[in-house]
């Protein structure tokens, strides 16, 4: 798990200065930016709460306890539109929150038999989209996070994974995996 230190600060890019601090005080290990057209923040700590912050007006839209320390996350659209944050956690289970109303969606994905360590989201040809996690464990795996089912074979690595980018492609996605090593691999899913 990446810790992203006790504060989580929103930096305007051309200026370089800090236009606001958020989660001052917790001990933030995931943060993402929503890819809807709303400028929005998660983030999450080590007591298993799940924070969203609208970036444009500067206001907490709410948190949720998912009951574990979280140690990973990505945020993505759901087929139907919403907004949702995947967030994995030590106890090795993806959990989907719904944005807008900041509650727990869908069934939790036993993921990993320890802690996640990354997750990423990918598109794949078919227009659906796909949550990649890697765990302590050393599986990577793809997950349809809507049916809550895996996607194709895992990779089963020999070590961990500390971060994954997914990119999207026409023909298949592409992975980058980075733990003791590093990888960049096109993934063909079959659905099993």
């Amino acid at each position: 798990m990446h810790n992203l230190g006790e504060s989580l600060r929103v930096v305007d890019l051309h200026s370089g200065s800090e236009v606001r601090t958020l989660a001052e005080g917790r001990r933030v290990n995931i943060a993402d930016i929503l890819p809807d057209s709303r400028a929005a923040a998660l983030a999450s700590g080590d007591d298993g709460t799940v924070c969203v912050w609208d970036l444009v007006s500067r206001r907490r839209l709410g948190d949720v306890n998912l009951g574990c320390s979280i140690s990973a996350g990505v945020a993505l659209t759901w087929p139907d539109g919403r907004s949702v944050a995947v967030v994995g956690g030590k106890d090795g289970l993806l959990r989907a929150v719904d944005i807008a109303t900041v509650q727990v969606i869908g069934t939790p994905i036993s993921a990993h038999s320890g802690p996640v360590g990354a997750l990423t989201a990918v598109r794949l040809p078919d227009g659906r989209q796909a949550v990649i996690s890697a765990g302590h464990d050393g599986v990577v795996q793809a997950w349809d996070p809507v049916s809550a089912r895996s996607i194709g074979h895992p990779l089963l690595l020999d070590s961990d994974v500390f971060t994954l980018h997914g990119v999207s492609r026409r023909k298949a996605p592409q992975l980058l995996i980075g733990g003791n090593g590093l990888a960049c691999m096109e993934l063909r899913l079959d659905e099993h």
